[in-house]
Formats: structure tokens, sequence, C-alpha cells
């Protein structure tokens, strides 16, 4: 019989997960009231920042929370065979210029697991898309472990 204990994930473990790519969720704040959106990413472990692809329509909630969160959280997690590791990146959240564009931020968002259909109300055109880096200051990870009884 086993049973499965928490435990920390090792810098390795953690780059593993991340440099798969993929999807997370994604949590602003604005004073008291968080805000957490599921979200594609690229990650660049040499510069250890995500990169994100944000759309908005004419009326974004989502653009106030990204211009008042002082701290970004970025949550990946995976959960195979009933063992789950998860990731957590605190940093700040910045916009990137066009200018800023270069082959570190396109290798990164080559990892990104953009969806297939339009998950957005407003129609597509009619959206605003705008590039964002996560710089991060705190990155942990916790897994579970089988031990034997």
């Amino acid at each position: 019989m086993s049973n499965m204990h928490p435990a920390e994930m090792t810098e390795g473990e953690i780059q593993q997960l991340l440099d798969r790519g993929g999807s997370g969720v994604l949590s602003l704040a604005m004073d008291a009231d968080a805000y957490a959106i599921p979200i594609s990413y690229g990650f660049d472990p040499g510069s250890t920042r995500f990169y994100f692809r944000l759309g908005y329509g004419t009326e974004s909630e989502k653009r106030s929370y990204v211009e008042h969160t002082q701290t970004a959280r970025l949550v990946v997690y995976e959960n195979i065979d009933g063992e789950w590791k998860s990731v957590i990146a605190a940093g700040t959240l910045r916009e990137i210029a066009d200018d800023e564009l270069n082959l570190e931020v396109v290798r990164a968002l080559r990892q990104a697991d953009l969806p297939l259909l339009d998950i957005f109300d407003t129609p597509r055109d009619e959206l605003v898309f705008s590039m964002y880096a996560l710089d991060v200051a705190e990155l942990t990870g916790r897994k579970t472990t089988a031990h034997s009884m």
C-alpha cells in the first residue's frame, strides 16, 4: 500500500516542468480584489522569464488588473497518474514593446499551448493583443511522492 506525501521540487524538476511550456493560471490583483485567468505561456530558463500574449476587448476588466497588479503569480501544474506537480512563479508583469521582441521571446513563445478555438466573447478582429513578460522574483515547486507503508 502506498501513501502520497508532499515534497519540495528540486530546481531541476521545476525546470523540466516549465521547459515543456504550455498553460497555467495567471493571478492578478487590484486593491483587495483578485482576478485569475487561464493562460498559455512560453518560458525562457536563461532569464527566468515567462512570456504571454493577452487579448483585450474594448471594455476589458483584465487590462485594469494588469495595470494595477504589483506582484503577479503564475501557477503551472500537472497530474500524471495521480502524482501532482505544481510550480508558482511570482514577479513583476510588464508589457513588451514591439522593439523589444527578439529571438529569445519568439523561442519562448513557441512553447505556449495556444487553444485551437476562440474563447473570447468579443470577435477576434475587435481584440487588441499585447505581449507581456513576467520577470520572476520567486519560483517554488511542490510535488506528491509515494511512500510505502
